[in-house]
């Protein structure tokens, strides 16, 4: 996309690029907890909606 439009180039040299502009110190203990908890009731649910066959097919269908 640089080569082709050359003002994003000029534009992504403005950012700055350090590691402590863009990341807090601190850990996101809540949100990976959070992530981990919802990917546990998700594996769940889908133990108990699984009616058997093809597993594409059943995650195609859980997902939709």
């Amino acid at each position: 996309m640089f080569v082709l439009i050359p003002s994003l180039k000029t534009e992504f040299l403005n950012i700055p690029t350090s590691i402590a502009t863009t990341r807090p110190d601190e850990p996101h203990a809540r949100g990976m907890t959070a992530t981990f908890f919802s990917m546990l009731v998700l594996a769940v649910l889908y133990a108990l909606t699984y009616q058997g066959g093809s597993g594409l097919i059943e995650g195609a269908r859980f997902g939709a």
